[in-house]
């Protein structure tokens, strides 16, 4: 596994800027600040990165930087000097808040009722076709600004210093319970951005895309106005079942997936389709004005927004068959571990191994304590962690060359290095011989300084032997 070093440069503004990639996720609504069964009255977004930066030079300004802005705010920013202005109106984390009716959330962990897809999700909201939610205070709506990094960290004005980002993505797991026999809409973003509809007799709909018109067959033509003709294939919807759906608008037309794969849409139509707006208002339940209220429980609900023109991606995740099987290979392995690490660095929240709504170090140690149900060092999985385990580390090689290891390699405290710390963080753990771990309960355990005198020693012998 290569190593990613994530991106941490901090900007005036005092927020960490997200690593490089085509799609940055702006908003993140995952729903785990709840409690089963509660009612949820607002709903969180998780991310905490303003200032997205990326190395693209298509505006020939060696680079740029991209933030997320109101949908109504003044286009494409107000008049100032550049670090006053994305100071004022870039969004931090907008809430979703409860706008009418009351949406509960809902045990969707693994081996329950619902048993949500998402990757750790624990929560996910229920609504009964009378809840919506929106952004009207909090953020109302989205639209992306383009910013010279030059001219942001010389403090120059705004004037011919940004552009507008044309280009945004929604997407979530759905689980419709009921056909109404009614139109339903899943969410919205905006007039001109998307929407995700169940139809009266039970088809997806993809809306609200302006000039592109309705997208709910597939079709690459993006005619206008377009119907489905005789023989084209129609989206059912599975009730009671999880479904991810995704709606892309960029370029000069729209894309819309369902689980992970495009099923319709064409971003260089011919002829083309243009904006003519932005989100002015992001809505969860229903309508903007409140109608076509959807019954049905919502996880992991994201806007993203493009830093690199041209790419984007979903965040389709399969729940491995195996709980703690990150990487998919069908067994708990290093590799998982390794998952982890990556996770942690990215920010992302992908591997939640202990269920508290966050991925972080002590995602690690649980995965190897309850899941390995070993010790921190037990690198080669025998169960235990002993002088073994040096020599399956250093057998690799990486000691202090600063190339890339993971956990097999002596990577025990999840930087993808393998030096001194390492050992720091395994004898802290306190599982050095100890034997397995079901047998610990009787073993008095050492003091961890003599622990670390233990590993020095042992370090020694090895790279005599070496």
């Amino acid at each position: 596994m290569k190593r990613r070093a994530a991106l941490l440069i901090l900007f005036s503004l005092g927020c960490f800027v997200s690593d490089v990639r085509a799609m940055v996720t702006t908003r993140h609504y995952d729903f785990e600040q709840g409690t089963a069964g509660a009612n949820a009255t607002e709903l969180i977004d998780i991310t905490d990165a303003v200032i997205h930066e990326n190395s693209d030079d298509f505006f020939g300004w060696g680079g740029h930087i991209w933030i997320e802005v109101a949908g109504g705010q003044s286009r494409p920013l107000p008049a100032g000097s550049l670090p006053d202005v994305v100071a004022d109106v870039a969004l931090v984390d907008p809430s979703l808040e409860l706008n009418e009716g009351q949406g509960v959330y809902v045990d969707v962990s693994d081996g329950s009722q619902f048993d949500s897809p998402a990757i750790g999700s624990r929560l996910a909201i229920q609504f009964d076709g009378k809840t919506r939610y929106d952004d009207f205070f909090t953020g109302s709506g989205s639209r992306g600004v383009y910013i010279n990094p030059a001219a942001y960290e010389a403090g120059d004005d705004v004037a011919d210093n940004v552009s507008e980002s044309f280009n945004l993505m929604t997407q979530a797991w759905v689980y419709p319970t009921l056909n109404t026999g009614e139109k339903q809409t899943v969410w919205q973003a905006g007039a001109e951005q998307g929407s995700v509809n169940i139809t009266a007799d039970g088809f997806w709909q993809f809306e609200d895309l302006s000039s592109v018109g309705t997208l709910n067959c597939t079709q690459t033509d993006l005619e206008v106005p377009y119907s489905c003709d005789e023989g084209e294939l129609e989206f059912p919807v599975a009730f009671n079942e999880w479904t991810h759906l995704g709606i892309f608008r960029g370029g000069n037309g729209a894309e819309v997936y369902i689980n992970g794969v495009r099923v319709a849409g064409n971003l260089a139509p011919d002829p083309p389709n243009f904006f003519g707006g932005f989100a002015n208002l992001i809505t969860l339940g229903s309508r903007d004005d409140g109608t076509n209220g959807f019954v049905g429980l919502v996880d992991d609900f994201k806007v993203q927004g493009e830093v690199s023109l041209g790419a984007h991606n979903m965040d389709y995740n399969i729940v491995p068959s195996l709980d703690g099987d990150y990487n998919g290979s069908g067994d708990l392995d290093a590799g998982d571990v390794d998952f982890i690490s990556q996770a942690i660095i990215d920010g992302a929240n992908t591997a939640d191994a202990n269920g508290d709504g966050t991925t972080d170090a002590a995602d690690r140690v649980y995965w190897i304590e309850e899941l390995q149900k070993s010790y921190v060092g037990d690198s080669n999985f025998d169960g235990e962690f002993g002088s073994g385990d040096f020599v399956e580390v250093f057998s690799a090689g990486k000691y202090e060359t600063g190339e890339a290891a993971g956990y097999a390699a002596g990577d025990w405290d999840g930087n993808f290095l393998f030096d001194s710390s390492d050992f720091v963080a395994a004898f802290i753990a306190g599982g050095y011989e100890q034997g397995p771990r079901a047998a610990v309960a009787a073993v008095p355990e050492p003091a961890t300084s003599s622990l670390l005198t233990l590993a020095g020693l042992s370090l020694l012998g090895l790279r005599r032997r070496r």
